[in-house]
């Protein structure tokens, strides 16, 4: 298996705007997967914080005052 990824490394890298696109592209899925894990990742550990949803999230301060309605 590695030794057809270097082949076809090696030939990618004769054919520089080949290379260039593969290169963005593989940024550009590795941004998404990021993107992805680590919003799940933060409403995961939204739900588990005490208060959970209800807490404000506009901009990371306490919450909102009670006003005992």
């Amino acid at each position: 298996m590695y030794e057809a990824f270097s082949e076809f490394l090696v030939r990618l890298s004769s054919q520089g705007a080949l290379w260039a696109v593969s290169v963005i592209l593989a940024m550009a899925v590795t941004a998404v997967v990021l993107y992805v894990f680590w919003d799940l990742v933060g409403r995961g550990v939204s739900l588990v914080r005490p208060g959970g949803r209800d807490r404000n999230t506009t901009g990371g301060g306490p919450p909102p005052a009670d006003r005992g309605h």
